[in-house]
């Protein structure tokens, strides 16, 4: 299956497991159209959230089911500085959602090292279509 049609394929299983059956349009003519639209306000919400995005929804799609999953990994060295500081600095991180998994001694300071979850708005659709969608052979 061509990667196009598997991702709108994608696209169409997401928007009908994000609503009811009364909230879906009659016609699957319809049911593109109303994705294609969540789909554009989710681009749109990524936009002005100040990510970086290609200009091209359809390639945003299909950059953000990739990190549907993903790590980002960060390595943080804090000065030997009294506890309260650190304290705040690492609070700090956590606001952007940093979760310290390890802390070891180096120098005159603490090397911290973090992660978080990847950032994916497609995300926030409910995937309970997918499986029917995804080919079993694991091929194009």
């Amino acid at each position: 299956m061509p990667k196009s049609v598997f991702l709108h394929l994608l696209l169409a299983a997401l928007l009908a497991g994000c609503a009811s059956d009364t909230d879906l349009p009659a016609s699957p003519d319809d049911r593109v159209a109303a994705l294609k639209e969540r789909v554009r306000e989710l681009y749109q919400q990524a936009r002005e959230s100040g990510q970086k995005v290609p200009k091209d929804a359809l390639e945003w799609a299909r950059q953000d089911l990739h990190r549907i999953g993903d790590w980002e990994y960060k390595i943080v060295d804090l000065p030997r500085e009294d506890a309260q500081s650190r304290q705040a600095r690492l609070n700090e991180l956590g606001a952007e959602r940093w979760e310290a998994f390890w802390m070891e001694p180096v120098g005159d300071g603490i090397r911290v090292y973090l992660k978080r979850r990847s950032r994916s708005w497609l995300e926030k659709l409910p995937l309970s279509e997918l499986r029917r969608l995804v080919p079993s052979g694991g091929g194009e």
